[in-house]
């Protein structure tokens, strides 16, 4: 961590209001060149819009912002040739562009006639690669990349962009924690070669491990600034929280549940994808909330994806509700009552050109349409306004476009989505990735309410956040190189343990 007195970026009074709401107001604060400057708050706190706002996508209602003394104005484009560059949550890669084309995107290297030079435009990225310590291959579709791999790829771009300042929005979602001490390295090496970073992240070790002060907000307004070294979790969860009361991770729902019921939902035997996972058996039963915990790479998202049908499998056989079930297809799959949550939110999840209330009853309309198909938009209104309120999802109302909701209240909305589907059987990947630590309790507490609140539900989850493991989970799997390592219930979910089997 670096950073000296010499400051760089200037926010002053920035405000940004919206109808019926005000995402920042009267925002300032300065960063210095070189520092690490991490930023901090709640889903809807304002982070997202003052990143919006800095890169230029969005229009401040008042106020100003200076980098390096000169006022800041213009496009996209214009501020990033003042040095600034975005890696936001979403990534903003073109999917079906290679690693090399996302890279150097709008400054391709062409001849005089326009014809780019792959030959040249593959070692310029190449050494881009070589100089941040990471290796990917350039020469395929983003979309067939990891989830890791295209984060980086899209950090490396922000580089090759020769920026001042890099604002990076939740860079760790998608990164094992080996990725992250590589990242956490190279911006490290970059801040002393005076580069400036605003980091945000729901990860508030990482905002101990890797910035130099902090800044909060809440409800658009900031809260205050300290040097990261002089601030407590606890301290820092005040400030983001005020007078809202956080429970601790100090009660378990296996505890909760201390016997699980004898009824089996499903039961998995011997499931086999070559190159992912191996002969996997396990059983689910009524009222469980059953956990895949490993490392990237340990097979648990592949698997989930296979029982669902948007993936395959090679050998095995799934039996659910007492039928042995061949699922071709996610389609398929909720004809079944099995319902499924990705892990990208952005890209898998929501459906960024259709409203809040659309998302959440988009899969099943057939619940409100005639024999004919035509659709009872009243009763639709409906049910999308008792999901909103039974979810507590933060929105001007149902036809408010949901990319303009905060990724918390996103999320909530997408299981909401899945509930009016009105399937009793639950895939969550990655339940509250990228959600602040309220939105988490608000998740767990309506997956705990899923499962209990009817007869005949179960949920499968994902996540690889090991607080969330020992609080939700009956019981835990975990998986090592795409084998089951061993299976842990009661006062054996535990965090040492699921490390201790995870390595």
């Amino acid at each position: 961590m670096n950073g000296n007195d010499k400051v760089i970026l200037e926010f002053r009074e920035l405000t940004k209001q919206y109808p019926g709401t005000t995402a920042l107001q009267n925002v300032s604060f300065s960063i210095n060149k070189g520092e690490v400057f991490g930023l901090v708050g709640e889903n809807g706190a304002g982070k997202s819009t003052l990143l919006n706002i800095l890169s230029g996508a969005v229009q401040e209602t008042s106020g100003e912002i200076f980098i390096e003394g000169r006022k800041l104005t213009g496009t996209p484009f214009d501020r990033r040739k003042e040095g600034i560059s975005m890696v936001y949550q979403g990534l903003g890669l073109a999917l079906h562009l290679t690693g090399e084309e996302n890279i150097l995107l709008g400054n391709e290297i062409s001849n005089y006639i326009g014809v780019i030079n792959r030959k040249k435009q593959l070692e310029k990225t190449s050494k881009f690669m070589q100089a941040v310590g990471v290796e990917i291959d350039l020469k395929v579709p983003v979309l067939n990349l990891s989830a890791d791999e295209r984060q980086l790829a899209a950090i490396i771009r922000a580089i090759s962009l020769n920026a001042k300042i890099i604002a990076l929005d939740e860079p760790t979602s998608s990164l094992s924690k080996g990725e992250v001490e590589k990242l956490f390295k190279i911006i490290n090496d970059l801040s002393k070669k005076g580069i400036t970073f605003i980091f945000i992240s729901h990860h508030l070790e990482e905002i101990f491990q890797i910035s130099d002060r902090t800044a909060v907000l809440k409800d658009g307004e900031l809260q205050g600034i300290k040097k990261t070294a002089e601030m407590t979790p606890h301290s820092l969860t005040e400030m983001m929280v005020g007078s809202k009361i956080i429970k601790k991770y100090d009660t378990k729902f296996a505890n909760e549940k201390s016997t699980h019921s004898d009824k089996i939902l499903m039961e998995v035997k011997n499931l086999t994808k070559k190159g992912e996972f191996y002969d996997i058996s396990f059983e689910v039963y009524e009222g469980d909330i059953l956990c895949f915990a490993g490392l990237m790479g340990s097979g648990r998202t592949t698997l989930i994806k296979a029982i669902f049908g948007a993936d395959t499998f090679d050998e095995g056989e799934i039996i659910f509700n007492g039928k042995k079930v061949k699922i071709f297809s996610p389609r398929n799959a909720i004809r079944y009552g099995i319902a499924y949550l990705p892990e990208d939110r952005l890209n898998e999840g929501i459906l960024k050109t259709m409203s809040v209330g659309e998302n959440i009853t988009i899969e099943n309309l057939e619940k409100v349409s005639t024999r004919s198909g035509v659709i009872n938009r009243s009763d639709n209104k409906k049910i999308q306004k008792a999901f909103i309120e039974e979810f507590s999802i933060k929105t001007t109302g149902t036809d408010q476009p949901i990319p303009a909701l905060s990724g918390g209240n996103q999320q909530k909305s997408l299981f909401a989505r899945l509930v009016n589907t009105d399937c009793d059987f639950l895939l969550l990947n990655e339940p509250s990735r990228g959600v602040d630590v309220l939105v988490k309790e608000e998740m767990h507490e309506l997956m705990k309410k899923f499962v209990t609140e009817k007869p005949n539900r179960a949920i499968i989850m994902v996540s690889s956040e090991l607080p969330e493991v020992v609080s939700t989970s009956s019981r835990v799997i975990v998986m090592r190189k795409g084998f089951i390592a061993t299976t842990l219930t009661g006062d054996d979910i535990e965090e040492g343990k699921i490390i201790k089997k995870m390595i």
